[in-house]
């Protein structure tokens, strides 16, 4: 008797249906019958959502302060205004009166010589000692003249009223100084006595001796 009523027991205990099995068995019976109602209400609320939503923008738009100037019409697209320029083209690089007489020193000394405007001291001198920067060799003198291998024989400089200001001439007496210890000649012509044809004549040839056998003295 023991035994069997051991075993009816445990048949009983085990045949005990479990409660979450019917419970989602209970939910599934009701989506089943009721599924239209829910995707009605679902309906319901989206449409209650969206409605609520786009009256809420609406609202929103309506009470936002307006910037007038937007209301008015956009400017036409304009080209960029271009920064003005740090740098600029000379027109020449010679002045008038330089021109006037470069045109008499190549009258004079072409075609045995060679005349440049515009010598820069450091394409034909060199710094022997390197121990300091070669700045004092970067001044510009007005006129170089060349034999024909264009070897220097003579720098020229035109010099006006601006020349007896003093940092002139101390710039002067450094480009002096530096030729003369480089050994090249160099004279100087003043604006102020004009241009004498002759004298410039005379002044060449103590450098240039071929113009003594190549032409006439200029009277």
């Amino acid at each position: 008797m023991g035994k069997r009523y051991s075993r009816n027991r445990s048949y009983h205990r085990n045949s005990v249906p479990n409660p979450i099995f019917l419970l989602i068995l209970a939910v599934c019976v009701f989506l089943y019958n009721y599924w239209k109602i829910l995707l009605t209400l679902a309906l319901i609320v989206g449409v209650f959502l969206l409605v609520y939503f786009v009256i809420r923008r609406k609202n929103q738009l309506a009470s936002a302060p307006q910037d007038s100037s937007s209301l008015l019409p956009a400017d036409p697209i304009q080209a960029p205004v271009k920064s003005p320029s740090t740098y600029s083209l000379k027109n020449s690089i010679m002045t008038e009166c330089e021109k006037d007489f470069f045109a008499v020193f190549k009258e004079i000394i072409e075609p045995q010589y060679t005349i440049q405007p515009q010598i820069n001291l450091a394409s034909v001198i060199d710094k022997e000692h390197h121990t300091k920067y070669r700045n004092e060799l970067f001044r510009n003198i007005d006129f170089g003249i060349f034999d024909k291998n264009y070897s220097l024989i003579l720098l020229i400089e035109i010099n006006d009223q601006s020349h007896t200001q003093s940092h002139r001439i101390d710039r002067d007496n450094k480009v002096k100084s530096i030729c003369a210890d480089a050994g090249i000649p160099l004279i100087t012509f003043w604006t102020k006595y004009g241009i004498d044809k002759e004298y410039i004549y005379n002044r060449l040839l103590e450098y240039l001796p071929l113009l003594a056998v190549s032409q006439e003295p200029i009277e």
